[in-house]
């Protein structure tokens, strides 16, 4: 039987076939960002992860607009 995809599995693949089409730096960026929001909510379906659960993963009280302004765009 086929399961669904983790979040952890999405973004793995995701950094995986970007690393092939993208520039060092953007992919360098998408690690930065994704490798630690894929840690945090890994083993979830990725189907079940909701936009606002993912915009709340980063309002980090140490994170500054732009820093989440990135964020957002990798996420």
């Amino acid at each position: 039987p086929k399961t669904d995809p983790t979040v952890a599995a999405v973004v793995e693949g995701f950094l995986s076939d970007a690393a092939g089409r993208v520039k060092p730096k953007t992919l360098e960026t998408y690690r930065h960002f994704l490798t630690p929001f894929g840690k945090a909510f890994g083993k979830r379906i990725a189907t079940t992860l909701t936009a606002p659960e993912a915009e709340q993963y980063g309002r980090k009280p140490t994170w500054g607009n732009s820093t989440r302004h990135d964020f957002l765009l990798a996420a």
